[in-house]
């Protein structure tokens, strides 16, 4: 478990609790695969990396696990602090995904003093529970958008979000990055079980086209735009991995994933509009970027 939210006796306290070997595992894995110059660069100037179709040495999985084990051997001074911003949106979206479940009004739903994914009493069924995930991502991605979109904190990390969709970049490759490794922690097969949070490339895809929502009503991108920023963001990410690591996700692998993306989007569609009329949603008018999401 990354992350959960304690409930105390009064009603309205509650805190949000944050494992610090996640942190961790995320810190040494970015400062581990900044490495990489053509991610750098993707990431900081916006320039694809070049996919030199080499043959893969490991699978995708075999690849994000060599990293993580070699990440000590990896982290050099430059490669930390180029890793600090990933660090960064990590630990807040991770923050604002909890959060999002208490300002999305998703704990009536639950029972007990803990609201822990690993405790399945009293909870709504897992489709209900995989809506509510999606729901507490877009509200932490909203967060999170905005707060690499604000003008201070764009000139506070200046060296490296030096034009507009900068920030969108860090964040979509963050998202990915994170969701990837704490994959590392689950079934070999990412469709071996039913699962609250989607493989790696489902949750950053929905998210993003949620997200895209938020940013069209503030001239922001469309779902399209968005997506193809997601796309360019993992395609990044996967190429840094076969460069340090030596595997990337296969066109199969792929093929599987964008199907389980569109059956993500279409159960979303389905089940929310019965989900959220069941939901306080009040809280969110203390966000007003969450315009969209409510």
């Amino acid at each position: 478990m990354n992350a959960m939210i304690a409930g105390y006796r009064s009603p309205d306290m509650y805190c949000v609790v944050i494992a610090e070997g996640a942190l961790d595992t995320i810190l040494n894995f970015c400062a581990a695969i900044m490495a990489s110059e053509p991610l750098f660069r993707f990431l900081s100037e916006g320039i694809d990396p070049v996919d030199e179709m080499k043959p893969p040495e490991r699978s995708r999985r075999e690849a994000w696990m060599h990293i993580s084990a070699e990440a000590d051997s990896r982290v050099t001074d430059e490669n930390m602090v180029r890793s600090f911003l990933l660090t960064f949106i990590a630990s807040h979206f991770l923050m604002a995904h909890e959060i999002g479940h208490l300002a999305g009004g998703h704990l009536p739903l639950y029972t007990g003093s803990f609201t822990a994914e690993a405790d399945g009493s009293g909870r709504p069924n897992l489709a209900e529970r995989r809506t509510l995930e999606r729901d507490a991502d877009a509200l932490a991605a909203g967060a999170t958008s905005y707060l690499v979109g604000n003008p201070d904190f764009v000139a506070s990390w200046g060296d490296v979000l030096k034009e507009r969709e900068a920030g969108m970049r860090y964040f979509l490759t963050t998202a990915y990055i994170f969701f990837s490794v704490m994959d590392l922690f689950g079934p070999e097969d990412p469709f071996a079980v039913e699962r609250t949070h989607p493989p790696a490339l489902v949750r950053v895809g929905v998210m993003s086209k949620m997200v895209s929502l938020l940013l069209d009503n503030f001239g922001g991108c469309t779902k399209d735009e968005a997506w193809e920023l997601a796309r360019r963001s993992i395609r990044a990410a996967e190429i840094a991995v076969m460069e340090l690591g030596g595997g990337m996700m296969t066109a199969e692998e792929a093929a599987l994933l964008h199907a389980d993306l569109e059956r993500s989007l279409k159960e979303h569609a389905n089940l929310w509009p019965a989900l959220s009329a069941r939901l306080d949603r009040g809280h969110l008018e203390k966000y007003w970027w969450s315009q969209g999401l409510r």
